[in-house]
């Protein structure tokens, strides 16, 4: 008998993991309800693939609870939101009351797996030393996925973490540097040309977790720390979008504080605070010297090599559309 999966963050804007994982399950025969906020408009994209689409809110218990019905899986992934807490003790109090869930897999942060109890009661210069810059505390949107990982803990569900590092679609290192690459060939970043970071890609973040569903009573309890498999400078990077987009992107540094006013202040204006503040931490954390080292077990989750970053810039929507415009053909 097969399980019915829930699948949140359905429809999602940028790397679009819940969209990927509903194709990878799909393609499998899994039988697939996919989650989104009422005004999404992507409802009937995601229903042309053979998928029952439950639009609600996250922090609405009977939303919540009408969602689970019949279902035995849950994939849980929110975007960047203050309430993020909130709804996600939602869910797991609606998955304890419904009774039969036999898995809840819990997409966090990398930076989970360091920031243990025993790092964070220590006094601000050790949490610093711990991180190696000059960030003592968490993001909100970071403290607000440790709280969550401990309700899990307590909950008694069975689950799973993966625990993720940064994105390659994340906006700092694709999204809200694309127009100035466009415009002016230019990879602007927080970050010097030798620094490095080992991002994941949102395709290889779903056949992963596609992988962990269809076989999930083999991954529960366990927590899963996942980065790309190659640790790329600032300047490999440049290269890379070099090669993307058929001219010369040169890589140039901007100061942080100077960055975060020149791209960020879009988020700022549209009220979009918390994601601005979590993006300002990242930013001060992602190639820190925690951050220096690639695992494998990306690799083995997927059972072969990850397609990587190359693979996923080069098929990422944005630069599609940037390089079908006249002055890149």
């Amino acid at each position: 008998m097969s399980n019915k999966i829930l699948i949140t963050g359905a429809g999602g804007a940028v790397g679009s993991v819940s969209d990927l994982i509903i194709k990878h399950l799909v393609a499998r025969g899994q039988d697939v309800r996919a989650f989104m906020r009422p005004t999404n408009q992507k409802d009937k994209e995601i229903e042309a693939l053979g998928v029952e689409v439950f639009k609600g809110d996250l922090l609405n218990l009977h939303d919540v609870a009408k969602a689970l019905e019949g279902v035995d899986i849950v994939y849980f992934s929110m975007s960047l939101n203050p309430y993020y807490s909130d709804a996600y003790i939602i869910m797991m109090e609606a998955c304890r009351r419904q009774g039969k869930i036999k898995a809840l897999i819990n997409l966090s942060e990398y930076e989970q797996i360091f920031m243990g109890y025993d790092q964070m009661v220590q006094a601000p210069q050790a949490r610093t030393a711990l991180l190696g810059g000059e960030v003592s505390d968490w993001s909100p949107q970071q403290r607000a996925h440790w709280v969550s990982e401990r309700a899990l803990e307590w909950s008694g569900l069975p689950y799973v973490n993966i625990h993720a590092n940064a994105f390659i679609e994340n906006p700092i290192l694709s999204w809200f540097n694309l127009g100035t690459i466009a415009s002016e060939q230019v990879f602007e970043v927080p970050f010097e040309a030798d620094e490095k970071i080992a991002s994941i890609s949102a395709p290889d973040l779903a056949e992963a977790v596609a992988n962990i569903i269809t076989n999930v009573e083999a991954h529960i309890g366990k927590s899963y720390a996942l980065t790309g498999d190659e640790l790329l400078s600032m300047a490999e990077l440049a290269q890379i979008y070099s090669d993307i987009f058929g001219f010369k992107v040169t890589h140039r540094y901007l100061d942080k504080d100077a960055w975060a006013e020149k791209y960020m202040g879009i988020l700022r204006d549209n009220n979009q605070l918390h994601t601005e503040a979590h993006l300002k931490g990242l930013m001060r954390l992602m190639t820190k010297p925690v951050y220096q080292h690639t695992t494998d077990t990306l690799e083995k989750l997927l059972g072969h090599k990850p397609k990587g970053v190359r693979s996923a810039l080069e098929n990422l929507p944005r630069i599609v559309e940037i390089k079908k415009l006249p002055a890149n053909q």
